[in-house]
């Protein structure tokens, strides 16, 4: 999107990426969601192939008065010129008075006292006005050019896309009770109160935080997506300490922890040294008919840095 507009908590959106490939070559690519006072949440990486020859890349538009234009090359050329005009008018500017005299030498002048006066030379001040002149002259020239040139403009748009949410239904209600991160373990641990206000009996099978998804048997016989990428896709990384279903109309307290070397190697245990410890995700259940129930799931969360003994 080109624009930034609200979204609601609790909210699903939908989005469709159209790319097209400039550069030839086997590039990684991450889809980033920039969030207002948070900054850029990255989503799942993949890479992608992409082929053909980089001089026949073209990218043609439709203007409104008729016509197409390349935005490849599309003002080229005048941006190549004013950058050498104006370069070339500061070079100029500088070389005159490193020639009357050079940079060090009227260092040298102006430290002393009464300097300022030495350095008074009418002729700098003739030449300072002519490019003075010069500048507003080429300034006005450039305008008044491109306007005939280009008569018809749009301004720059600043717009607030305002897309409406779906909610997906689920059966399960979850609260979280309690939270930690077991930091020798790489693990998160977490007490969750749970509640099946559905028709059928409800399995627990995927946790899935910052793109990370860490599944459970029963999650890996339901993922409806095998072309995710294995290395963010923990197999075995949701462990349950009571894996029985939730009983429709049934209550009950479910521990759950979400454990793999993902959290290190994708910089997750970055949060141990945040301020505000916090957490979200999404917790994946299903019914006995194979329907996917999503809750989205928040709270605080506490650093463990040492390992439980018995004794």
């Amino acid at each position: 999107m080109f624009t930034s507009g609200p979204v609601e908590i609790g909210g699903d959106y939908e989005y469709v990426i159209k790319l097209r490939g400039r550069l030839p070559g086997h590039h990684h690519i991450h889809p980033m969601l920039a969030v207002n006072g948070a900054g850029p949440i990255a989503g799942p990486g993949g890479w992608m192939d992409i082929t053909g020859n980089y001089k026949d890349f073209t990218n043609p538009i439709k203007l409104l008065v008729g016509g197409t234009a390349d935005t490849e090359v599309a003002g080229l050329a005048a941006g190549l010129f004013w950058h050498v005009l104006w370069g070339s008018l500061g070079f100029f500017w500088i070389g005159w008075f490193m020639v009357r005299p050079m940079f060090l030498i009227r260092a040298r002048v102006l430290a002393q006292e009464g300097g300022d006066e030495l350095l008074n030379d009418p002729v700098d001040r003739y030449f300072a006005f002519a490019m003075l002149g010069v500048v507003f002259a080429l300034i006005a020239i450039g305008f008044f050019y491109t306007d005939s040139q280009y008569p018809y403009t749009i301004p720059l748009q600043a717009g607030e896309p305002k897309i409406k949410a779906t909610h997906l239904k689920s059966d399960l209600t979850v609260k979280v009770l309690a939270a930690d991160y077991d930091v020798p373990g790489r693990a998160l641990r977490m007490t969750l109160q749970v509640t099946n206000s559905g028709e059928q009996p409800l399995r627990i099978g995927e946790f899935t935080t910052a793109g990370i998804r860490f599944l459970n048997k029963v999650g890996v016989a339901n993922n409806n997506d095998p072309s995710y990428p294995a290395e963010i896709m923990a197999q075995d990384g949701l462990h349950i300490e009571d894996e029985s279903p939730i009983m429709p109309g049934e209550t009950k307290e479910v521990k759950l922890d979400s454990r793999d070397s993902l959290w290190e190697i994708q910089r997750l245990m970055d949060l141990v040294h945040d301020p505000d410890q916090r957490f979200g995700g999404l917790v994946m259940s299903w019914d006995e008919t194979g329907n996917r129930h999503i809750n989205s799931i928040a709270g605080n969360i506490i650093p463990v840095f040492t390992r439980a003994t018995a004794g």
